[in-house]
Parts: structure tokens; C-alpha cells; sequence
């Protein structure tokens, strides 16, 4: 089982305007089970699938010359819950530290706010980071 508290950056650029763009912060916990594929002293394989929520914590909007929040947007971001499955590597630092890195396929439940993730049912993910291993 790894439990964790992620964080992610969305940059969407606009279909209907040349130069514009906007930023989406999320964050929030997940919780997937951990299948190991190999089991070696240093470096492991292994496939994962599990849950994950996020919150909006911040939208900002980019143009070629300027940077603001949507005042309309903000604190108003909508929640999104999705199921992830994916396959990951990570190489022992020292005792219980690792490096991983993981690709995952996200599938975003509908929302009564759409969002970004409206628009596809399965989404593509990468996640780097250290883990701690706590057993």
C-alpha cells in the first residue's frame, strides 16, 4: 500500500485565443496498492492502482505580456476524484529512502463543475519524487 500527497500543475492553452493560456494548481492524498514485479536489494519494478482526489488551490490565466488570477475563479476551483493505474521503478537511496518514478493512466469522474478533465476519459500522468518507506 503507498499512500501520498500529491501535487499537480496543469498549463492548458486557449483554442479560442492565440497567446493565452492558464495554470491550474491541484493538490491532494492518494491511496493505491503496489504490486512488485522484481524484488532486488537496489532497484524495483512494480505496477500500482489505486485512488487519488484533488482540490483547485489556484487558476491563473497567461498571456503573452501579463499574468492575473480569474477573480471569478478563484477558491471556486472544482474537486476532481479519479482512478489510477500504472507501472513504476524506484532505486534505493539509503535504508527506506527512494527515488521513483512512475506513468500512470488517470480516469476522472464526471464533475458537476466541468473541468479540463471533462473533455477525455483517461488521462496520461508522470510522477517523480522520493518515498519514504515507513515498513
Amino acid at each position: 500500500v503507498d499512500a501520498g500527497w500529491n501535487y499537480t500543475l496543469l498549463r492548458v492553452r486557449s483554442p479560442y485565443e492565440d497567446g493565452v493560456s492558464a495554470r491550474l494548481n491541484y493538490t491532494g492524498p492518494s491511496l493505491d496498492a503496489v504490486v512488485k514485479l522484481n524484488r532486488s536489494s537496489k532497484f524495483s519494478l512494480y505496477t500500482t492502482a489505486g485512488i487519488q482526489s484533488e482540490w483547485g488551490v489556484r487558476f491563473v490565466t497567461v498571456t503573452d505580456s501579463l499574468v492575473e488570477p480569474i477573480e471569478s475563479l478563484k477558491g471556486r476551483l472544482p474537486g476532481m476524484h479519479s482512478l489510477n493505474f500504472g507501472i513504476g521503478g524506484d532505486v534505493r537511496l539509503i535504508k527506506d529512502l527512494f527515488l521513483f518514478s512512475q506513468i500512470e493512466g488517470r480516469h476522472y469522474f464526471y464533475e458537476a463543475i466541468p473541468s479540463i478533465y471533462s473533455t477525455r476519459s483517461v488521462w496520461p500522468s508522470a510522477k517523480f519524487g522520493l518515498r519514504y518507506a515507513l515498513f
